[in-house]
């Protein structure tokens, strides 16, 4: 419930990104009428994605009446949400309550889980799927009596299905493959048969209507997502990334908890490797984790299907240092001694940095920040650098949670320390996806100039030149097609009643040249890639 009311407050704040606009499009045109069989965000452009993410915002859609960032965000907040609780779930089956709803706030409150399951993408929906599966696995595997081994290989088979239709081959190899090595471990049978066929007669209804739909563009299109992801084709494998990537990836995607997960893995291997309920999510994470990493493309949104299983990992290292009967292990303590000291260290930072500013544009023009980044942390600093008062609060925060951190280590309270990041975490996050996002969200939403535009352009035609970015089609809600410069100063000029949308940076050469072009309206608010709508202005009608 935590987890959902965050989740759903939090995508509240702000309006569509670049690239949650390019699920968004798809699900609109559906909407409108489109094929539901093959999403698109173009007539030229197809989503190399199998369709369940916008079946759901399609539903979500008409049940609100609208496509909007609500309806679109919702299955996202509610399978973040769902993911939550099934760790929480198996995390009671595998070991207690208390390790349940541990292993469910670490993963609720990790950096890169809380940002998925509040975008309007599809990664969230197939943690939740992935998810799923294992945790009904678990009790297929173990269930004492027939009827519920048999259930729960439905609710198996059923997940399977649909993460196979929320991203591809990928939803069936990666929990199967986990399962299938747990099971030669602990030398137990599954009914495989119903595993792999289930899935497969689940998706090809889909399959069969985009084979007639879709013709070669769509068989091209699976075959790229099922083999060219895998084997580095370069017409679809984007983000190529060193084998190693994911270590870093899941350094920072998992903050603040994986600074816990070293200790949490050589205590493991050291004590549990015969306990087959630890056993269990610790061949899940390893397993996923390699084969993610073999898999050329690589982004940190890819890893998070493994981060469920981290959390129990972690919750059930922090639940058993707590208990009094086990010896103290000193690589606990030097861990919460360096969470200690690092937290500390940033509340002394914090306060640093409200009487010298200028160290935040040394940070920010370091080689690793990217570019966008740069860019809006200056317009932050620049325009909306926060009171006194603020670095004052953050800075008591942090520094009294270093000193819970001390009191727990003093009493060999495990808990207390965790307790005291919980509740960091909590905060920062609150700050993070509620006013700090608000004030992003200013800076970077084409909702008011597209919004703009669209009732300027009104009925006429509207065509495009050069990129013009998903987020800002979104919010025009406009038919259009691009064109080169040259092909749309030539339909300004015999059409009257047609308006130009184009990059500010391409728009200089077709002004000069064409003397009559005038720009009706320019983005504003600070974003970074400034659009025109330009139009011809006979010069009769300007006298």
């Amino acid at each position: 419930m935590i987890a959902l009311i965050f989740y759903f407050w939090s995508a509240l704040q702000s309006d569509f990104s670049r690239r949650e606009a390019r699920e968004a499009i798809p699900v609109a045109n559906m909407f409108q009428g489109e094929s539901i069989w093959l999403p698109k965000i173009h007539d030229n452009q197809y989503r190399t994605k199998p369709p369940l993410f916008y079946w759901a915002g399609l539903l979500s859609s008409k049940a609100l009446g609208k496509v909007n960032e609500i309806s679109l965000r919702l299955h996202s907040v509610l399978a973040g949400a769902g993911a939550v609780f099934l760790t929480t779930l198996l995390g009671c089956w595998l070991f207690s309550s208390v390790t349940g709803f541990m292993a469910g706030l670490i993963v609720a409150t990790s950096l890169q889980f809380t940002y998925l399951s509040i975008l309007a993408r599809i990664d969230m929906l197939f943690v939740f799927f992935i998810t799923l599966v294992l945790t009904a696995s678990w009790k297929m595997i173990h269930a004492s009596d027939a009827r519920t081994r048999s259930l729960f290989s439905w609710i198996a088979t059923l997940g399977l299905g649909f993460a196979f239709l929320t991203k591809g081959p990928l939803g069936l190899i990666f929990p199967l493959l986990a399962v299938f090595i747990y099971t030669r471990i602990q030398k137990t049978q599954l009914p495989w048969g119903k595993l792999l066929l289930g899935p497969l007669l689940m998706t090809s209804f889909w399959l069969i209507q985009g084979s007639i739909e879709g013709g070669e563009e769509f068989k091209s299109m699976i075959y790229r997502e099922s083999i060219g992801r895998i084997t580095g084709d370069p017409s679809i494998a984007f983000h190529n990334e060193p084998f190693y990537s994911y270590f870093f990836m899941i350094a920072y995607g998992f903050l603040p908890w994986s600074l816990l997960l070293p200790v949490v893995l050589y205590q493991g291997i050291q004590n549990h490797l015969q306990n087959s309920r630890w056993l269990y999510p610790a061949v899940a994470f390893v397993t996923l984790f390699i084969l993610l990493s073999l898999v050329p493309g690589k982004r940190d949104a890819y890893l998070v299907p493994v981060y469920p299983m981290v959390a129990l990992l972690i919750a059930h290292g922090i639940s058993h240092s707590a208990d009094k009967v086990n010896r103290p292990f000193k690589g606990w303590t030097w861990t919460w001694q360096f969470i200690m000291v690092a937290v500390a260290g940033l509340g002394i930072f914090v306060a640093t940095v409200a009487f010298k500013p200028e160290i935040l544009s040394v940070l920010s023009n370091l080689d690793f920040v990217h570019p966008n980044d740069r860019w809006m942390a200056e317009r932050l600093v620049q325009n909306h650098f926060p009171a006194k008062v603020f670095f004052a609060v953050a800075t008591t925060c942090l520094l009294f949670s270093a000193g819970m951190i001390y009191k727990g280590l003093k009493k060999n309270s495990a808990l207390t320390s965790w307790g005291s990041i919980v509740v960091l975490t909590l905060l920062t996050l609150l700050w993070v996806r509620g006013p700090l996002t608000r004030v992003e969200n200013f800076y970077s939403s084409f909702r008011t100039f597209g919004e703009q535009t669209s009732h300027i352009v009104g009925e006429n035609s509207l065509a495009g030149s050069g990129e013009i970015f998903e987020d800002l089609r979104f919010y025009l809600n406009l038919h259009f097609d691009n064109k080169s410069p040259d092909e749309a100063a030539q339909i300004l000029i015999e059409n009257s009643d047609t308006y130009l949308l184009i990059p500010e940076i391409d728009s200089k050469g077709i002004l000069q040249a064409n003397p009559g072009f005038q720009v009706i309206l320019e983005s504003s608010g600070g974003i970074k890639r400034k659009y025109q709508l330009i139009k011809d202005i006979p010069m009769q009608s300007k006298k």
